[in-house]
């Protein structure tokens, strides 16, 4: 079977593997061209004497291995090479390859590289942004149920704004990746979902509402999450915004530093708070007040238009 293309961050790949995860992005009638990104199989690559996940770098390429998953070597910023132990067919194989290996190779061509959940509001892309559990997913969820189409969720590419151009957000997923209870709270519970390898609390359902998957969209907006007694939300500027972008959307930082890219990222942080308002959102923990959250939120979104 294959090779099976999908346009993705503006680029075309071809994969060896199926990626149901990405069967919003898959395309036809590529065979005769040029891709620039390849997933492909080969199991002669050697897995690392490293811990799990710890990334080894040999000059332009870039290898980690998990146990009992397989071993990924990305090389140039255009191939990922996978030797997959656990069966090419398995979903620990197809979430580390746009996971962790995905990541790497953005990173190897140079792109800004956003951890977060966005969805399109009234004037462009707002993306939430945070530690893990601090609600990325469930507001992009949330807020998707209300009319704003989902843009990604977990790792999308960025371009930094320009005197000339706004800066904008490709799209990288059509999937929610929820707890249980935001599910059950979001009204989610008859939907079909996959479990997620990480945590046995966590699924993966597709969203009602998402962009089209093959253009970028106006990034207009950075609202990090955290939980407080009352809903607030906080401008940030500055030093502070460009710190609060890098830390709280940074993904795999030491995949960053094996490369000896952490320092571009966080120019490319800079940049992009320079020319993106970024807020601090803070809201109560209770799913219940999700509603108001919501609502609170559009009102600003439309404020700040």
């Amino acid at each position: 079977m294959g090779p099976y293309f999908y346009r993705h961050s503006g680029c075309l790949v071809q994969s060896e593997l199926e990626m149901p995860e990405w069967h919003g992005f898959a395309v036809e009638g590529c065979a005769s061209a040029e891709a620039d990104i390849i997933i492909r199989i080969d199991s002669a690559i050697e897995p690392t004497d490293s811990p799990d996940h710890e990334p080894v770098v040999d000059g332009n390429s870039l290898r980690f291995s998990v146990p009992d998953v397989g071993t990924w070597r990305i090389s140039n910023g255009s191939q990922i090479a996978i030797n997959p132990v656990a069966g090419r067919d398995c979903i620990e194989v197809r979430l580390f390859t746009l996971g962790s290996a995905w990541g790497a190779l953005g990173y190897q061509r140079g792109w800004p590289m956003l951890h977060g959940s966005a969805v399109l509001g009234p004037t462009g892309a707002v993306l939430f942004c945070g530690p893990q559990e601090a609600g990325k997913s469930t507001m992009a969820a949330a807020m998707s149920e209300r009319g704003a189409p989902l843009v990604g969720d977990d790792l999308s590419r960025a371009e930094p704004g320009r005197v000339d151009r706004p800066a904008r957000l490709y799209p990288s997923s059509t999937r929610h990746k929820l707890w249980r209870e935001a599910i059950d709270q979001l009204g989610f519970g008859q939907r079909e979902r996959v479990q997620d390898y990480f945590r046995a609390e966590k699924y993966h359902l597709e969203s009602a509402f998402h962009v089209p998957t093959d253009l970028s969209v106006p990034l207009v907006g950075i609202y990090a999450l955290s939980f407080g007694d009352r809903l607030e939300i906080e401008p940030l500027s500055g030093a502070e915004a460009a710190k609060t972008v890098l830390s709280e959307t940074i993904y795999r930082p030491y995949f960053l530093e094996a490369m000896g890219l952490l320092t571009e990222q966080a120019v490319h942080a800079a940049r992009i708070a320079a020319s993106v308002p970024v807020f601090r959102l803070k809201r109560p923990r209770d799913l219940t007040q999700v509603d108001a959250v919501c609502a609170r939120l559009r009102e600003h979104l439309l404020e700040t238009a």
